[in-house]
């Protein structure tokens, strides 16, 4: 993968989680402590109570600074290429591993994460972008991290509902996160989809566990939500990643020109039209949601 721009050694990356999951444990542990009232805790003094207080509010405080450096250093890489315009679409992704803040799907830090820590500013995508899924195989064991991570089904899908408005289009590439596969699903536009009852363009984006869908003037990602409405919030089983939503047969909708794809390790980023050589049809793994959480990995149907 060649990158955009400059980014965080392993090292240092390594540096900046190993404190952010040390300060997030204790963080966690003493929010409850200090969520109680003085007369609750008989077992510490007043002196011990208030330095437990002083040491939540200087964690938050470097918390926050971990997570705006991460974001700061995080990768920029071509990811996709727009099926309309043609232009490479550049997208913060951490492909060190699953254990980094790129990937934590939780709700945020105090309004300073949003469902992953993405800095939406650096993107570079075209004005055809409209909002990024994707999929992960585990090759192998997963990190022990804090953080819980929702990285998609095992293999390749589409959005039903989504591809009831005739102007979207999907690109289907594939890249490495460290020892595992990942593939980014990305969804292109001529023109922003609009409310109606067949159509149903919500989802979460990839790794989330809310919708960002990118601004038809800007192109910046943002959350889909009352305050920030593009459509109608779709009901729960087309806003969320539902099986009865997902579509794992890629092959007909290459057929009719919907979904197009990228080959393994093609720095060019060419865009495939042909179903046959598709190296993402058929794939074995499981089709639901994923979760991962301090070592432990196992699926929404388990």
């Amino acid at each position: 993968m060649s990158e955009a721009t400059s980014y965080f050694t392993a090292e240092q990356r390594r540096a900046l989680l190993d404190e952010f999951f040390e300060l997030y444990d204790r963080y966690m542990d003493e929010a409850l402590l200090c969520s109680r009232q003085r007369s609750e805790i008989p077992s510490i003094s007043d002196a011990e109570f208030t330095a437990l207080h002083e040491r939540r509010r200087s964690a938050d405080k470097r918390i926050r600074e971990i997570i705006q450096c991460y974001k700061n250093q995080v990768p920029i890489v071509p990811l996709s290429r727009c099926p309309y315009c043609q232009a490479i679409n550049y997208h913060s992704f951490d492909f060190y591993d699953l254990d980094g803040l790129w990937w934590w799907s939780q709700d945020g830090w105090g309004g300073t994460v949003s469902n992953g820590c993405r800095p939406r500013k650096r993107h570079r995508p075209c004005p055809h972008f409209w909002a990024l899924s994707g999929a992960v195989t585990i090759r192998g064991t997963v990190s022990p991290s804090p953080i819980r991570v929702q990285p998609g089904p095992e293999i390749p899908f589409v959005f039903t509902h989504t591809l009831n408005a005739p102007s979207i289009k999907v690109v289907i590439s594939q890249f490495s996160v460290g020892a595992h596969t990942a593939y980014p699903i990305a969804y292109f536009s001529d023109v922003k989809p609009v409310p109606s009852e067949a159509v149903r363009p919500y989802f979460d984006e990839w790794a989330n566990s809310r919708a960002f869908i990118a601004d038809s003037k800007t192109g910046i990602a943002s959350y889909a939500g009352k305050d920030n409405l593009y459509y109608p919030r779709a009901d729960a089983k087309s806003y969320y990643l539902s099986r009865a939503a997902d579509d794992f047969d890629l092959a007909p909708w290459i057929e009719q020109g919907r979904v197009l794809w990228i080959a393994p390790g093609d720095e060019s980023l060419t865009l495939q039209k042909q179903v046959e050589g598709c190296p993402y049809l058929n794939l074995p793994g499981r089709r639901d949601r994923r979760y991962i959480w301090r070592g432990e990995s196992w699926f929404s149907s388990d």
